[in-house]
């Protein structure tokens, strides 16, 4: 349910951590979420805490498992 992504490829983890939502993000992340779909930019959602400097979510996500050696092509 909560790996269903949107029109833009996002999932509840990416709008968490666009939205600078660390607990949010602890909590799918408690439900399973997925660390590794990419966006329709091919973000997954360690470049979207990264961008923003969110370091907890950063965090959060490594000890998860996040695939460090993610390729963003593109971020804003």
């Amino acid at each position: 349910m909560f790996n269903i992504p949107d029109a833009e490829k996002k999932i509840a983890l990416h709008n968490a951590d666009i939205l600078d939502t660390v607990e949010i993000t602890k909590i799918l992340l408690d439900k399973g979420m997925s660390v590794d779909l990419i966006n329709a930019e091919n973000s997954v959602p360690l470049h979207i805490s990264a961008l923003i400097g969110n370091l907890e979510a950063m965090e959060a996500l490594c000890k998860r498992g996040v695939p460090l050696m993610s390729v963003s092509v593109s971020l804003r």
